[in-house]
């Protein structure tokens, strides 16, 4: 899925939407599998997906970490689909908070 803006982020961010970390201020996170639990107009939460244990997923009793929005000027948004938000208004990539990819959700049909 390819997301073009901040707007376009938060229509496609509902809870149960996955999304994979490429890049963290926190190394430890890269390539965790994310899933958003709960969304609001300024902000959203997300777990570990299939890791309920971990601390992270325990986070916020059970909603897991929180992430704000911030202001559109705060994100870059690539057409390989790669979301970032930077920590000041320079875009470099020390000042990179979280940077991820959201994960296509697989459509099976019944037979």
């Amino acid at each position: 899925m390819t997301i073009k803006n901040l707007s376009q982020l938060k229509r496609a961010f509902k809870p149960g939407v996955k999304f994979e970390i490429l890049q963290h201020n926190r190394s430890a996170y890269v390539g965790q599998i994310r899933r958003v639990t709960k969304v609001n107009s300024t902000s959203f939460y997300s777990v570990v997906d299939g890791e309920p244990e971990h601390h992270i997923s325990k986070a916020n009793n059970g909603l897991g970490a929180w992430c704000d929005f911030g202001a559109a000027k705060g994100w870059a948004f690539d057409a390989d689909g790669t979301c970032t938000k930077y920590s000041t208004y320079v875009y470099t990539p020390n000042e990179v908070l979280i940077a991820f990819r959201v994960l296509e959700e697989v459509q099976h049909e019944c037979d």
